[in-house]
């Protein structure tokens, strides 16, 4: 998937690809009272965060890798509390929204055809404390699980929103004529939403909490999520399940494709009949959500939640280890500096969310934050992340002797 800020530069010279600022406010991120936080954004970090030239194929992660954040909100924020800060009335509120709005009352996708707002998904503390207590609490897992079951959700029906508006750019790029400007309007149905567009959406969430990987695959996760949110949404959204399956997902994504293209000018001289349409999406290429940023609405103080701690590294390079660390990485044998170095390499190379590493936050402290790795069954590290955005190696030991239990 090629960078979207070469794409945007290249939409420039097509009349009427982008424009300023004319959104309905139902797609117009709200929350401007309260900070937003850029969990990921490419665009700020650079184009290759990720380097895996030094590592086998055997190592590398699966290609559907994980947006894994970072989450601590504070032990105060016991579960229940969570649900019972966040209040019924407003519990209520939020379910009557996605009866109206279907899952995008919980989180937004801005488009990048836009001029004048920070493009990207936008996802709001409150729902996902919402979907976490809501929708999964039942579920036998404990709840940063659940909480992280609530990101991949909200996240993974926006991602789709944008494989819609990179198929649309792809193909003005092609025409060199205005698409999704124009199409979209067009397209929506009386309730201001493209119906097969969400349906899709909530297919590729329902997809994701499916066939979820290692820890976040929880029983009954795919049925909560259907029964108590999917089902409850307006039409279009609530068809999501009948192209869960790859190859009706497909079929139905070439028709939206095709809809979009339908309403470009002059669309009889395009003779677009025979093009291949899914590739358009960019929906499968490896690690494709690294290119659309993800925006956290930190809306606790108006629900009275304490301030939540989220982040994510796409990589992490150890620049320094203490004596401390050098020696007790010696006197613990010499499998144990083979382990070091061989995270090391996972860490900086594929990064913190690769599986059996089990990085986590650990404690904050005034000069950083510190981070544990699992290096085996019985040997964490903890690193520190200070101020200066340097990652420092301070202690090895056994679980018991860092504190793990």
């Amino acid at each position: 998937m090629k960078s979207i800020n070469h794409i945007r530069k290249e939409l420039e010279d097509i009349s009427g690809a982008i424009i300023d600022i004319d959104i309905p406010p139902n797609e117009v991120p709200t929350g401007a009272e309260d900070e937003v936080v850029s969990l990921w954004n490419k665009e700020m970090l650079g184009e290759n965060t990720n380097d895996l030239s030094q590592v086998t194929e055997k190592e590398q992660s699966p290609p559907d890798r994980i947006l894994d954040p970072i989450f601590e909100y504070g032990a105060e924020n016991n579960p229940d509390q969570l649900v019972k800060n966040l209040g019924k009335d407003e519990t209520e509120k939020i379910r009557k929204s996605i009866e109206v709005k279907g899952i995008d009352a919980l989180a937004w996708y801005v488009s990048y055809h836009y001029r004048g707002l920070q493009w990207g998904i936008y996802i709001p503390i409150s729902s996902l404390v919402f979907l976490a207590y809501n929708v999964f609490g039942s579920l036998p897992c404990n709840g940063l699980t659940k909480i992280k079951l609530a990101f991949r959700a909200l996240h993974q029906h926006e991602l789709f929103h944008f494989s819609t508006d990179y198929m649309t750019s792809q193909i003005e790029l092609i025409t060199r004529k205005p698409c999704h400007v124009i199409s979209r309007p067009k397209l929506k149905n009386n309730g201001g939403y493209i119906a097969w567009e969400e349906q899709l959406a909530n297919a590729a969430m329902l997809q994701s909490i499916l066939y979820a990987p290692g820890t976040l695959k929880v029983p009954n996760a795919y049925k909560q999520l259907l029964v108590a949110i999917v089902k409850q949404q307006p039409a279009g959204y609530r068809d999501g399940p009948k192209v869960v399956k790859t190859k009706p997902f497909i079929k139905l994504a070439e028709k939206l494709a095709q809809d979009f293209i339908a309403y470009i000018p002059d669309y009889e001289l395009i003779h677009a009949d025979n093009w291949e349409l899914w590739p358009l999406y960019g929906r499968y290429e490896r690690l494709h959500w690294e290119n659309c940023p993800v925006h956290i609405i930190h809306d606790e103080k108006r629900f009275g939640i304490a301030p939540w701690f989220v982040d994510y590294f796409g990589s992490v390079a150890i620049n320094q280890e203490t004596d401390e660390f050098k020696k007790r990485l010696l006197e613990l044998g010499k499998h144990v500096p083979k382990l070091w170095k061989k995270a090391c390499r996972f860490l900086a190379s594929v990064g913190p969310s690769y599986p059996g590493l089990g990085f986590e936050k650990w404690r904050s402290r005034p000069d950083g934050t510190v981070y544990s790795v699992r290096l085996n069954d019985d040997i964490r590290v903890h690193v520190l992340y200070d101020k200066s955005s340097m990652w420092t190696a301070l202690k090895v030991g056994h679980h018991k002797e860092m504190g793990h239990g």
